[in-house]
């Protein structure tokens, strides 16, 4: 999938906000109505949260219906959402926007749910800017922080709001939406992020994801904590006063692990993987931090590996074999 600039509806909802001058917390409803009729009532639909009838009909005015049972913070995306298939120039004719698509929507092509993909996106845009939500994150380099700001200015669902921002943070960053019993609800890993996302079910407190990461930023919202955890690009390591060669201290990691006896190619693995990040733009800290985030989430047996009290050993001596023969 490609980077939210390659989606055209995406650049619309950019034009049009700096068109009228549009930032989040303004007025949506007045922007709205330069295009199109609005009206905020009751759909006797089951589960429709809004309708754009007319759209690109020659002579007729786009009109916006908007379910006033549904919560304010969703009627204020729908009403965003809606107005995405009035500006996006291929949605035509008539469009209902389900809430749940079960036992509504089996029988709707591809095309429909890319039509309702690309008004998300755009809604999404327009209430919560990519560029904005990054200037955001940059003044206190706290997604929780950029959450709760976010959340006043916005009007809009934290769902929403956390969807954005994560599609929005540089690389490093791992998000998990946590219950009040400490299990991974949903997680995912911003773009160029080496860790991938934990699993749902996984319980935070006793993952390895927790213990790699530099730093971990909480924010508590109506019963949820969410996290997001931050790995650094690069990753300070002791000095390695073990006087073994590589090849030895990964066969006693090898050996107190039982690795080889769950997985017959984990050597000829593992070091793929370490040398796949040996490239000549890596510091050796770089190169450190990347192997060891690249082999966090992966399951067994590589993360009895990376918990092995000897594997930083092994992996500074590998680098710096690697490292040396770079020139070579």
């Amino acid at each position: 999938m490609g980077s939210l600039t390659d989606y055209p509806e995406v650049e619309i909802a950019s034009l049009v906000a700096a068109r009228h001058a549009y930032v989040p917390g303004s007025d949506l409803l007045s922007l709205i109505k330069n295009y199109a009729d609005v009206e905020i009532r009751s759909i006797p639909v089951p589960n429709v949260d809004g309708v754009s009838l007319h759209l690109k009909v020659k002579g007729r005015r786009p009109l916006i219906i908007v379910n006033s049972q549904i919560a304010e913070t969703r009627q204020r995306f729908t009403l965003a959402h809606e107005f995405g298939h009035v500006l996006i120039p291929w949605h035509t004719g008539t469009i209902f926007s389900y809430s749940s698509a079960d036992g509504f929507t089996e029988g709707a092509d591809q095309a429909y749910w890319d039509t309702e993909a690309e008004a998300n996106r755009f809604a999404a845009e327009l209430l919560m800017p990519r560029k904005w939500l990054r200037s955001l994150h940059e003044e206190k380099k706290n997604p929780a922080h950029t959450a709760k700001q976010a959340e006043k200015l916005c009007g809009t669902s934290m769902q929403a709001i956390i969807i954005a921002l994560n599609n929005s943070l540089p690389p490093g960053f791992v998000y998990a939406s946590i219950d009040d019993t400490g299990h991974v609800i949903s997680s995912s890993s911003s773009k160029g992020t080496f860790v991938s996302p934990l699993k749902v079910g996984e319980y935070l407190d006793a993952s390895l994801q927790f213990e790699e990461c530099e730093n971990c930023y909480e924010y508590q919202h109506r019963g949820l904590r969410h996290n997001w955890m931050l790995f650094e690009a690069e990753q300070d390591f002791d000095a390695d006063s073990d006087p073994r060669p590589w090849r030895d201290v990964l066969e006693e990691i090898l050996l107190d692990t039982g690795a080889e006896a769950r997985q017959s190619n984990i050597k000829q693995s593992l070091n793929a993987i370490v040398a796949s990040n040996n490239r000549s733009e890596y510091s050796a800290k770089a190169f450190y931090a990347a192997v060891r985030q690249r082999l966090v989430g992966r399951g067994q047996p590589y993360e009895d590996i990376l918990a092995h009290s000897n594997f930083s050993s092994y992996l500074i001596k590998r680098i710096e074999d690697l490292i040396s023969r770079r020139s070579s």
